[in-house]
C-alpha cells in the first residue's frame, strides 16, 4: 500500500481499543490476529516471490488460526476466494495452483469436521447475549441490520459510537483508493478488504456466526486496518505525513477514552471476595446454589480455583456441580443471565425437581457482567433477604408448596 499507508495501518493495529483488548485479554483473539496477519504476510509473498513454500506457510497460518478460534473460517472463506481468483488472473505457475488448491481443500476439511463436530452442537454457541448480534427477521429488515452490523462493529473497532461514522467514510475511500488503482496493490486488493465483511455478514444472517460489534469479530481488525491505511493514498505525502503526526498526538487521547471490555473499576475483586466469604460464613455446606451461566463461569474459578476434578452432571434439573463444597445449579431452562421477573419461578422449579422441601432455604448468587446487579431490578415486595456486594448479588427466600 506504499510506506506512509503502512505505518497508518501499523498505528491503527497498535493502538485500536478492539485490538488492545484482543491483546490484553486471557482469551484466543490475540492469537487469532497474530495467525490471521502471519497468513496475510505469506500470502503477498506468494505472488511476489512465486515460490511454493509461501502458500505452505500461509496454509500453516491459516490452520493455527482454524486451532485457535471456530470464527477463522470467515477469513479462510474470505481468503481462499481472493487468492484463487488473483492466482487465475496473475497467471501463478501450475505448482503453485495445486500447493494453493491441496492446502485450502485440507484447511476447509478441518475446518468442517470442527464446526460439525464440535461448535454447532455446542450449548453456548447460542448464548442469550450473543442474540442481538445475529439476524432475525422478525425484528428488523435486513437493510436495517446490515446498518446495525456495520456501524456498530465499527464502533467496537473504534472504542467510541461517535467516530465510527468517521471510520466508515476513511473505510470506504480506502477501498475507492484501492479500485482506482493509486496504492501499489492491485485492484483486486479490495476483494480481500471487503470479503470479511460480506462472509460475516451474510454468516449472521444464515444464524452461523455473530455479526454485529462484538470480540468474536476481531478477525476484521488487519482488513479494516488495510481499508483506512489505503485512505491516505489519496492524499499528497506532504498531507499524509501530516495527519500521521497529527494523529500520534490524538492517539493517546483516543486510547484512554475507550473503555475496555472488562473494567476492573465496574467489577472490582475485592466485591468477588467479599461475596465468597459471605457465602463461607452464611450458606451451609451441601446447599444448592442456584446460578445462571454467566455466574457458573465466575465462580468455577472462585470456589474450585484448586479442583482439577469437576463432577459436573446434566440431569432434569439443568446443570449441577460441586464446586467448593456446595452445589452449583443451573436451572433446566438455559439462561445466560437471569431475568427479574423470572428469577423466582426458575429457581423455584428447579428446587422441586432436586427435592428440596418447602420452607428450605434457597440461595441465588448472581454476578452479572454487562448488566445492573440482579437485586436492583428485582420488583418490589416478597419475602427474600439480599445481600449485594458492588453488583454481585446473594439472594434467599424460603422454597414454596409443590
Amino acid at each position: 500500500l506504499g510506506g506512509v499507508s503502512a505505518l497508518a495501518g501499523l498505528r491503527f493495529m497498535a493502538i485500536s481499543p478492539a485490538a488492545i483488548s484482543a491483546s490484553a485479554e486471557v482469551r484466543q483473539y490475540g492469537l487469532l490476529l497474530c495467525f490471521v496477519c502471519g497468513s496475510l504476510y505469506a500470502t503477498e509473498r506468494t505472488f511476489t516471490e512465486r515460490s511454493t513454500i509461501w502458500p505452505i506457510i500461509q496454509g500453516l497460518f491459516l490452520l493455527g488460526a482454524i486451532l485457535t478460534h471456530y470464527i477463522a473460517i470467515v477469513v479462510l472463506v474470505s481468503l481462499g476466494l481472493y487468492v484463487l481468483l488473483r492466482s487465475f488472473l496473475d497467471g501463478m505457475p501450475r505448482r503453485i495452483l495445486f500447493t494453493i488448491g491441496v492446502s485450502q481443500l485440507v484447511l476447509a476439511m478441518l475446518e468442517g469436521w470442527l464446526y460439525f463436530g464440535y461448535v454447532h452442537r455446542a450449548m453456548w454457541f447460542n448464548m442469550d447475549y450473543l442474540r442481538p448480534h445475529y439476524y432475525a427477521e422478525g425484528r428488523e429488515t435486513l437493510l436495517g441490520f446490515a446498518w446495525r452490523a456495520l456501524s456498530e462493529t465499527l464502533s467496537y473497532a473504534s472504542g467510541s459510537h461517535r467516530s465510527a461514522f468517521l471510520f466508515m467514510l476513511v473505510f470506504l475511500v480506502g477501498l475507492v483508493a484501492l479500485l482506482a488503482g493509486r496504492t501499489k496493490a492491485p485492484r483486486l486488493m479490495a476483494l480481500l478488504v471487503i470479503s470479511p465483511f460480506a462472509v460475516g455478514f451474510a454468516a449472521a444472517v444464515a444464524q452461523v456466526f455473530p455479526f454485529a460489534g462484538s470480540r468474536h469479530q476481531t478477525y476484521l481488525l488487519p482488513f479494516l486496518a488495510a481499508g483506512f491505511s489505503a485512505a491516505f493514498a489519496c492524499l499528497q505525502r506532504g498531507r499524509a505525513v501530516t495527519l500521521l503526526l497529527l494523529g500520534a498526538v490524538i492517539a493517546p487521547l483516543w486510547v484512554t477514552r475507550a473503555r475496555p471490555d472488562n473494567n476492573k473499576r465496574i467489577m472490582p475483586i475485592g466485591d468477588m471476595t467479599a461475596a465468597i466469604e459471605y457465602l463461607g460464613r452464611t450458606v451451609p455446606r451441601g446447599s444448592p446454589l442456584f446460578v445462571d451461566e454467566e455466574t457458573r463461569e465466575v465462580l468455577w474459578y472462585y470456589l474450585a480455583r484448586n479442583d482439577a476434578s469437576l463432577d459436573t452432571l446434566r440431569s432434569r434439573v439443568g446443570i449441577e456441580e460441586r464446586l467448593g463444597g456446595y452445589r452449583v445449579v443451573v436451572p433446566r431452562k438455559y439462561t445466560w443471565a437471569f431475568r427479574a421477573d423470572e428469577l423466582i419461578e426458575q429457581v423455584t422449579e428447579s428446587a422441586r425437581a432436586l427435592g428440596v422441601p418447602p420452607g428450605d432455604p434457597l440461595w441465588v448468587v448472581s454476578a452479572p457482567w454487562p448488566e445492573l446487579s440482579l437485586a436492583s431490578r428485582l420488583p418490589d415486595g416478597g419475602d427474600r433477604d439480599v445481600k449485594e456486594f458492588g453488583r454481585i448479588s446473594v439472594i434467599r427466600f424460603l422454597a414454596q408448596e409443590h
